[in-house]
């Protein structure tokens, strides 16, 4: 299986490295290999990033496709990485689920609000699905994608 948000997550470790306002981590996962060539993580975080992005805590989790859709099955959605993102999201914090549709050369953001409702009923999730979808290159803005959902998210706690 490997690691198949690999390159996403190079994408989005520059641009969180870019915004001085910003602080996260990139979790890492022991890989072990078997002798038939597979790979697989043996144990580590459950979520890719992990950090703050202008006062707002979040952690992401990144997922890549080179079809049109983004299947939401077990394998690709384990349940120790959906635990994490409701329990930080429980907690105060900000969870997102991030995927690169590499075939339209798009980045989609969901919520895990968002993310978790369409989980309930569908099989796979499409970019226009996402809470905010943007072109590859305009991977920098995704920081202004955080805080922006998270003042959203105060104000609808607010009222």
């Amino acid at each position: 299986m490997g690691n198949r948000g690999r390159a996403l997550e190079d994408l989005l470790e520059a641009a969180f490295d870019s915004d001085s306002e910003t602080c996260m981590f990139r979790q890492s996962n022991r890989i072990v290999l078997l002798r038939d060539g597979r790979a697989f993580p043996q144990k580590g975080a459950p979520v890719d990033f992990v950090g703050v992005v202008r006062g707002v805590p979040v952690v992401v989790e990144c997922k890549e496709t080179k079809a049109n859709r983004l299947p939401l099955n077990k394998s690709r959605f384990p349940e120790n990485e959906i635990t994490a993102l409701q329990r930080f999201s429980d907690s105060g914090g900000s969870s997102f689920v991030v995927a690169a549709f590499w075939k339209h050369n798009r980045i989609a953001v969901f919520s895990f609000r968002t993310f978790k409702g369409l989980m309930s009923y569908r099989k796979s999730v499409y970019p226009e699905d996402a809470d905010v979808v943007f072109p590859v290159s305009k991977v920098k803005k995704i920081t202004e994608v955080f805080q922006l959902h998270d003042n959203i998210s105060r104000q609808r706690r607010n009222s």
